[in-house]
C-alpha cells in the first residue's frame, strides 16, 4: 500500500495486488483511535472495475484463517448468498516478507502470557453489496433478513461452519449483477431462499436477496481445538 497525493488533506492509499493497482473510493483518513483493520472499495486504475479490500492484523494465536473458511464453504460447489474471495494472503514488505508486529509481553505477565504478535493479511472480493440503509421497503428488508438466515443454515449444514459475528454491516443487500445471480442459480441451497418459497414453480433456482460477508470470527466445527487456541475476539 502506497500513499499518493500527499499534498492533499486526505491522501489516498493505492493498493497493489499482484500486478493490479487499485485506488480507494473517497478519502480514507479517519479520525479517532487506531484500528486493527482497514476496509475500502478499490477502483482499478486501468479498467475501472471495483473490488472490496479488507486488511486485518491477524492475531497469530487464532486457529482459523478467514479466506480458508470461504474456500471450505465453496468447496466443489459455490454456496449461494455467501461472499467469494478473489485474492488473499499475507501483506509483504519491500523485502517480500510478511508484515508483522513485534512480540511484546503484557504487563505483569509471564512469558506464557506474552502477546504473540499479529500479521497483516488481506482479502479481496469482487462481490460488492449494498448496505442495509439502502433498502426502501419493509418487504425488501424482510427478504434480505430471511435469506441471510438461510445462508447461515446452509453454511452450517454443508460445511459445519458458524459465522459467529452477525451484524448489520455483515449482511449486505445482494449485488445487482447478472454475474452474482448466475453464480447463485447453480449454488448450494438446501435451505430454500425466499424467492423459492414464494415461487409457484417449486423447482425455482435460488436468487438470494442478500450477500453474507465477513467470516473473520467464523469457526469450522469439524476442526478440533485445544486450550491454547485464542477463544475471545481481539
Amino acid at each position: 500500500m502506497s500513499v499518493v497525493n500527499t499534498q492533499l488533506e486526505d491522501p489516498a492509499r493505492a493498493t497493489e495486488i499482484g500486478a493490479e493497482v487499485y485506488m480507494p473510493v473517497g478519502p480514507v483518513a479517519q479520525a479517532g483511535p487506531g484500528q486493527r483493520r482497514y476496509t475500502a472499495l478499490g477502483v482499478h486504475v486501468l479498467d475501472g472495475s471495483t473490488v472490496f479490500i479488507k486488511d486485518v492484523w491477524r492475531d497469530k494465536r487464532r486457529l482459523f484463517f478467514e479466506a480458508a473458511l470461504y474456500e471450505e464453504a465453496h468447496k466443489e460447489q459455490v454456496l449461494s448468498g455467501l461472499m467469494t474471495v478473489e485474492a488473499h494472503g499475507y501483506v509483504l514488505d519491500e523485502t517480500r516478507k510478511p508484515i508483522r508486529t513485534p512480540r511484546i509481553a503484557a504487563k505483569d505477565s509471564d512469558e506464557s502470557g506474552a502477546e504473540s504478535g499479529r500479521c497483516k493479511m488481506r482479502i479481496v472480493t469482487k462481490d460488492v453489496g449494498r448496505p442495509l440503509e439502502s433498502i426502501r421497503s419493509l418487504r425488501h428488508f424482510l427478504c434480505v433478513m430471511y435469506d441471510a438466515c438461510a445462508v447461515q443454515r446452509n453454511l452450517y449444514r454443508r460445511s459445519r461452519i458458524l459465522h459467529r459475528d452477525i451484524s448489520d454491516s455483515n449482511i449486505m443487500v445482494a449485488p445487482d449483477t447478472n454475474k452474482y445471480r448466475n453464480r447463485n442459480m447453480r449454488g448450494y441451497a438446501e435451505v430454500r431462499f425466499v424467492n423459492q418459497v414464494l415461487a409457484k414453480d417449486k423447482n425455482a433456482n435460488p436468487d438470494p436477496a442478500c450477500l453474507l460477508v465477513d467470516l473473520g470470527n467464523g469457526a469450522d466445527l469439524k476442526v478440533e481445538r485445544n486450550e491454547q487456541v485464542l477463544k475471545e475476539r481481539t
